[in-house]
C-alpha cells in the first residue's frame, strides 16, 4: 500500500516568498503549525511564482528535505504548468498559448503567459520531471493544467486540429475545441505520471481539478483520474461575499469522492479572502472550510498567499488549531464512507452543452455564462447549487453522482436520484435510469430534464416521458416576476406544512400533457397578465407522480433549483423535502436549524456524525458563530449501540434506543463537533 493511502495528510502551502527565507518559513510556521506534509513552492519561488530548475534548485532541495525529514514532514514539490514568466516567454515565445488574433494570451492581470501543452514546452517539462524524481521527494503537484476555450491558435495546434477534425479551428464548435484541448491536457498529466513512476513509483502525483464545471473551463477530472494518486480540488479557494452559498466547499469535496475510484482526496483551502492575497479569512470562515472538507473524508491543504506571518492572524491560528484536531483524531476521520441513500445528479453533458454559469476561481477571472442563454433555458450551475442548498438545509443525507456513476452501476445503491435541470441526457443514460426505476428505484426530476440529447439537440418529447408520466411536451412558459403560481393541493402530503393557497412558480416552467394513469399532484396557473390582476383559472399539470415498473417518478415542471437559489421560497423546500421523505425516509431527525450542516459516515463498527454550525449574524463573511443549545437527534436503523461520544467536547452523551433507532441530545454546539456512535 502506498504511503499516501496510509496517512491523514495535513498539507502546508506557503504560496510565495517575499522578505523571508525558506528556512524562516519552515522553522517559524510549517513545523510549528501541526502540518505533516508540505507542498513546497516557496523554496523555488520568485515572489508568488515558482518554477523548478534542476541546475539552480537541485542542491538546495536536497538540503531542505534533510531538515524536513528530521521533523517528520513529507515534501511534495510544486510544479507550475499553467503559466510562464515574461522572462521565459522572451526566451521561448513558442511555449505560449496563442489567441485567435495571433497574440499570446496572458493571465493574472497580464503578468504571466499561458502555456501551450501541444508545443516544445511539453518535452522540456517531461525531462524536468524525470530529473526531479531522482531526489528524495514524496510527491509532485501540478498547478493546472488549465485550458481556455478561446485557444490555442499556434501553428502546431492549428495543423493538428485540422488533421483530426478535417476543418479549420476557426470553423469549429465549442464541443470540438473542448475535446481537442482536453486530449492535450490529459496527455500532459498521463505523460507526467508515467515519467514519475518510471523513476520512482513511491512518488505521488496530484493536480487541482475544476470539479462541477464545464470541461471547457478546465481539464476533465474523470479523464485524468487514472493518472493521479490523489484527487485534488480547489473547493476552499473562496470568493466570500454576501451572496455566496453557505456550502461552497462541500459539493466539490463530495464530487471528488464520487470520481476518486477509491483514491484519497484533498481540498485546497486558501487562507486568504479571495481575491485579496494579503487579507485573511476570519477564524469562523476558516473553521467552516476545514470542517466541510473533513466531513466528507478529504485531506486538507492550507495555503498562505502572503508571508508566513499570516499564520498569526485569527484565521491562521484557527487553521493551526484544526490541524492539531485532525492529527489527534485521524482514526475517526480517515477511511470513512458515506451512509447516504439519496443521490443528487450532476450532468456533465448538460454543463458542457447547455446554458450554465461558472463561479470565479484563480483561472476563471470573472463569472461567465456558457451555452445558449435564452430566457427559456435554465442554468445547470445555479439549478444544482439551489437544489444542493435546499437538501442540505433540510438535513437530507445525499451523495453526488454523474453519468459515469450510472455507467459503472454505482447508482444502484441509492433509493432515490434527484435530477435538477439535467437537460441533456443521452439515450444510454436514459436507458440506465429507466431500468433503475423499473427495478424499484425512484427519481425526482425538474423542468426540462432529458428534453435534449447529449449534444444539446432538442427532442420532440422527454427521453424519459414514459417514466415521468408525460404524454407530450407542449411549450416553455415564462413568468414575469410575480406572475406565476402553483396551486396548493392541501390533500396531498407533498404540501404538508405549506402555508399559502398559491405558491410562487419558478420563472420558467414546462407545459406538458400528463399520461393517462399518471397522478397529477398539483397544477400551475397560466401566466398572469400582471402582478395586480385577478388570478387566472386556466391551469396545466405541474407536479406529476407516476408508477413505472416497481419504481416511481415525481416530475416537477418548474426550474425549482434555479428558483430556490435566488428566492429560497420556503414552501418549495417543503415540497421537495416532503417528496424525498416519502421516497427515501430520513436517516436523521433533528431540531437543528437549517444552518447546521450534517454529514453521517461510517467506519467499521462506528457511525461518525459531523456537525458544522454556520449560524452567523445574517451575513458573510461570518465573524461570530452563534452557539446552539439542546440539539436533539434521532438516527435511524442503528442497533447494538454501546457509546455516544463527542470528539471536540470530549463528552459522553446519554442515549436511548427504540426499535433500531437511537436518540440523544447535544447540550451545546459551537462551531463544529463530531459525534461518534460506537456499536458492538
Amino acid at each position: 500500500m502506498s504511503w499516501w493511502t496510509d496517512e491523514s495528510l495535513i498539507i502546508s502551502a506557503v504560496q510565495c516568498k517575499y522578505h523571508e527565507t525558506s528556512e524562516d518559513i519552515f522553522e517559524n510556521y510549517v513545523k510549528q503549525s501541526h502540518f505533516n506534509t508540505e507542498q513546497l513552492l516557496h523554496l523555488t519561488a520568485d515572489g508568488h511564482m515558482a518554477y523548478y530548475n534542476e541546475e539552480r534548485d537541485g542542491k538546495k532541495l536536497d538540503e531542505y528535505i534533510k531538515k524536513s525529514r528530521k521533523e517528520g514532514i513529507r515534501e511534495i514539490v510544486y510544479i507550475n504548468v499553467h503559466g510562464v514568466t515574461p522572462e521565459d516567454h522572451a526566451k521561448h515565445p513558442e511555449y505560449s498559448l496563442i489567441g485567435e488574433d495571433g497574440q499570446p494570451l496572458m493571465m493574472y492581470n497580464n503578468t504571466h503567459y499561458y502555456i501551450c501543452y501541444n508545443g516544445p514546452w511539453f518535452e522540456e517539462h517531461i525531462r524536468n520531471i524525470k530529473t526531479l524524481c531522482t531526489h528524495d521527494i514524496d510527491g509532485i503537484f501540478l498547478d493546472g493544467p488549465n485550458m481556455r476555450p478561446d485557444a490555442c491558435y499556434c501553428p502546431r495546434c492549428l495543423r493538428e486540429f485540422e488533421k483530426q477534425y478535417g476543418k479549420s479551428r476557426k470553423e469549429a464548435v465549442l464541443s470540438e475545441i473542448t475535446a481537442f484541448n482536453t486530449e492535450r491536457a490529459v496527455r500532459l498529466v498521463k505523460a507526467t505520471y508515467e515519467a514519475i513512476k518510471e523513476v520512482n513509483p513511491n512518488i505521488m502525483l496530484y493536480i487541482n481539478n475544476p470539479l462541477l464545471k464545464p470541461d471547457s473551463m478546465g481539464i476533465a477530472a474523470r479523464k485524468t483520474e487514472p493518472y493521479v494518486d490523489m484527487i485534488g480540488v480547489e473547493g476552499g479557494f473562496v470568493w466570500v461575499n454576501k451572496a455566496i452559498t453557505m456550502w461552497h466547499v462541500s459539493p466539490m469535496v463530495k464530487m471528488a469522492e464520487t470520481i476518486c475510484n477509491g483514491k484519497p482526496r484533498v481540498c485546497f483551502i486558501a487562507g486568504d479572502h479571495k481575491p485579496w492575497s494579503y487579507y485573511m479569512h476570519t477564524a469562523c470562515e476558516t473553521d467552516i472550510f476545514y470542517a466541510q472538507s473533513v466531513a466528507y473524508g478529504a485531506n486538507v491543504w492550507y495555503g498562505l498567499h502572503g508571508s508566513s506571518k499570516q499564520g498569526e492572524t485569527p484565521g491562521g491560528k484557527a487553521a493551526t488549531e484544526f490541524n492539531k484536531f485532525i492529527a489527534d483524531n485521524k482514526d475517526n476521520l480517515m477511511g470513512t464512507s458515506s451512509c447516504s441513500k439519496v443521490a443528487l445528479f450532476w450532468s456533465d453533458s448538460t454543463a458542457n452543452r447547455y446554458s450554465t454559469s461558472v463561479d470565479e476561481t484563480d483561472f476563471i477571472q470573472a463569472s461567465m455564462k456558457l451555452g445558449d442563454y435564452s430566457t427559456t433555458r435554465g442554468n445547470q450551475h445555479t439549478s444544482f447549487r439551489g437544489m444542493y442548498d435546499l437538501l442540505t438545509r433540510s438535513h437530507v443525507q445525499f451523495d453526488i453522482i454523474d453519468e459515469v456513476s450510472l455507467e459503472k452501476g454505482e447508482h444502484q445503491k441509492y433509493e432515490l436520484i434527484i435530477m435538477t435541470t439535467a437537460a441533456c441526457l443521452s439515450d444510454e443514460t436514459a436507458k440506465t435510469l429507466r431500468e433503475y426505476v423499473e427495478n424499484g428505484g425512484k427519481i425526482i426530476s425538474t423542468f426540462d430534464t432529458g428534453l435534449y440529447d447529449e449534444s444539446c439537440i432538442m427532442r420532440e418529447n422527454f427521453v424519459l416521458a414514459d417514466v415521468m408520466g408525460i404524454e407530450k411536451y407542449e411549450s416553455i412558459i415564462e413568468y414575469a416576476s410575480g406572475c406565476g403560481y402553483l396551486v396548493n393541493n392541501k390533500n396531498c402530503n407533498l404540501f404538508k406544512d405549506s402555508h399559502d393557497d398559491n405558491i410562487p412558480m419558478p420563472d420558467i416552467s414546462v407545459k406538458a400533457a400528463a399520461l393517462p394513469g399518471a397522478d397529477v399532484k398539483a397544477y400551475a396557473r397560466e401566466a398572469l397578465g400582471g402582478r395586480y390582476v385577478d388570478l387566472v383559472r386556466e391551469k396545466y399539470p405541474s407536479i406529476i407522480s407516476n408508477q413505472y415498473g416497481k419504481g416511481e417518478s415525481l416530475y416537477i415542471s418548474g426550474a425549482v433549483g434555479e428558483f430556490f437559489d435566488t428566492h429560497a421560497i420556503s414552501d418549495w423546500r417543503k415540497i421537495i423535502t416532503n417528496a424525498v421523505e416519502e421516497m427515501s425516509p430520513s436517516q436523521i431527525v433533528t431540531n437543528a436549524p437549517g444552518s447546521v450542516e450534517i454529514s453521517l459516515r461510517k467506519k467499521d463498527n462506528k457511525y461518525i456524525m459531523h456537525l458544522i454550525n454556520l449560524t452567523g449574524e445574517m451575513t458573510r463573511p461570518i465573524e461570530r458563530i452563534i452557539p446552539i443549545s439542546d440539539v436533539e437527534f434521532t438516527v435511524k436503523n442503528i442497533s447494538d449501540v454501546v457509546s455516544v461520544k463527542t470528539l471536540r467536547g470530549k463528552q459522553k452523551l446519554e442515549f436511548t434506543c427504540d426499535n433500531g433507532n437511537i436518540s440523544f441530545m447535544l447540550p451545546r454546539l459551537c462551531n463544529h463537533e463530531i459525534i461518534v456512535i460506537e456499536c458492538k
